[in-house]
């Protein structure tokens, strides 16, 4: 049975952590949009990349991962992860952070998902739920990510 998420604030720092447990709960889906995702493969101590091996850890274990980013190399370097990742085209810039979870709980909010504003900006972002699947959010998303 779903289990519905109260609104919630994630300010600043706690981005990694409480969205991390969010991406732990993934069943069958994840859908990013975000203006600037940064990898760092091999240093643990990034916040960043905590929230990262979540992300690929949600692969492993057979959640479907779509993500629409800005920058080729990190596109190239998602999928080599098993994410299903494409760069936005269009003349329009995609500025939006954005994260579907079994296209129910969303994350919505300034955090890119940089070691900047995991921990040094001054971020805020809200994490809810919205119990029907084709809702405002899954319809968007859809919108941009090419079939």
């Amino acid at each position: 049975m779903y289990k519905y998420m109260e609104p919630e604030g994630v300010i600043g720092k706690q981005f990694s952590e409480k969205v991390g447990a969010l991406i732990d709960t993934a069943n069958y889906t994840i859908d990013i949009v975000v203006f600037d995702w940064r990898v760092y493969p091999k240093d643990y101590a990034k916040h960043v990349q905590l929230l990262n091996d979540r992300i690929f850890s949600a692969v492993e274990r057979g959640v479907r991962v779509r993500a629409l980013v800005n920058n080729q190399d990190i596109a190239q370097f998602l999928v080599k992860k098993g994410v299903k990742a494409k760069i936005y085209q269009s003349k329009n810039l995609l500025h939006a952070k954005l994260m579907i979870v079994d296209g129910v709980d969303i994350v919505c909010g300034s955090h890119n998902y940089t070691e900047s504003a995991m921990r040094a900006n001054e971020e805020v972002s809200v994490m809810f739920s919205m119990p029907e699947v084709d809702n405002d959010f899954t319809r968007y998303f859809n919108n941009l990510y090419p079939l």
